[in-house]
């Protein structure tokens, strides 16, 4: 192991652990990628409490101003209509998705959870609303409230507690991992600072499944106004790029599917490329994000 300063974080959630000296993580034979769909399944509120923090990148185009219509109908379109293209595209290749469901998309959608459970589809907590992030602003009390609803939404709507979570854009407070440790989660899919799973210092520890938000879709088409064409070169470069490194030791890949953007008709074509792109390779190990932590030691 190389050595470092012990206090080269500003955090205590994580150690650093620099790539080099790590042993070859194998978890799936000669899987060189370990292959994981974010599917977000979320509903956007037209009106949220004064106090609800989100993205404030919405402000230059979905939420400018409230009502929030429009980003309430941009979200209810792919609970309607988009969906639909992204389950037939994976049907079509075999795969499964682990989705990240916020408790109102879960109870305003009975249908769609159906459809997920019918699958095998993994469901991660999600929040409340794509219109509440928490953040180190919030009460812990109500940050406990949070995870707690989550829990219990998503049990009564899939008949199986929620072991993994993913906070609602990245937004996260300093407390939350630990909440989550005590509350009985397993892992969290909220860092983008690895390429590999691995154990947070959090008691019990939970393990952190990468979240690469250089390639999440809303970041590249919504945020950053890339186009279509340069962010499937984008999400497959990266791939292509995981994929030779992960003959050593195998590398985690995350495509995020957000409905109400990637599968919007004018950009559908290249999520299919991409996926087709990546279903294209043999060496690859498609699992759930339980099914990854499963194989952390």
């Amino acid at each position: 192991m190389i050595p470092c300063k012990p206090n080269v974080l500003d955090q205590d959630i994580y150690p650093h652990s620099p790539l080099p000296g790590r042993k070859p993580w194998k978890p799936h034979g000669a899987a060189r990628i370990a292959f994981v769909i974010y599917l977000y399944f979320e509903q956007f509120e037209a009106m949220p409490p004064q106090e609800a923090i989100f993205d404030r990148r919405y402000i230059q185009g979905l939420a400018r101003h409230a009502p929030h219509l429009r980003a309430n109908a941009a979200f209810e379109y792919g609970n309607r209509v988009g969906i639909f293209r992204v389950l037939d595209l994976l049907d079509r290749h075999g795969l499964r998705a682990s989705v990240a469901a916020n408790n109102a998309a879960v109870t305003a959608y009975p249908y769609l959870v159906d459809q997920f459970l019918q699958r095998g589809f993994e469901f991660l907590a999600h929040g409340d609303y794509a219109s509440r992030m928490i953040t180190s602003a919030m009460p812990l009390a109500q940050q406990r409230q949070i995870v707690a609803r989550s829990q219990d939404t998503l049990e009564r709507a899939t008949g199986q507690r929620p072991k993994g979570w993913l906070s609602q854009d990245y937004g996260q407070s300093r407390e939350l991992p630990s909440i989550l440790a005590e509350t009985g989660f397993d892992y969290l899919c909220d860092y983008g600072n690895d390429e590999q799973p691995y154990a947070t210092t959090t008691t019990p520890p939970l393990i952190s499944v990468p979240n690469q938000s250089e390639w999440n879709d809303v970041e590249m088409l919504v945020h950053r106004k890339v186009t279509s064409e340069d962010y499937a070169l984008s999400v497959m470069d990266a791939f292509d790029g995981l994929y030779a490194e992960g003959a050593a030791s195998t590398k985690f890949f995350g495509l995020h599917i957000h409905p109400w953007i990637s599968a919007q008709p004018a950009r559908f074509r290249h999520l299919s490329e991409i996926v087709e792109h990546i279903a294209s390779h043999t060496e690859i190990w498609h699992a759930t994000t339980g099914e990854i932590v499963s194989r952390v030691k």
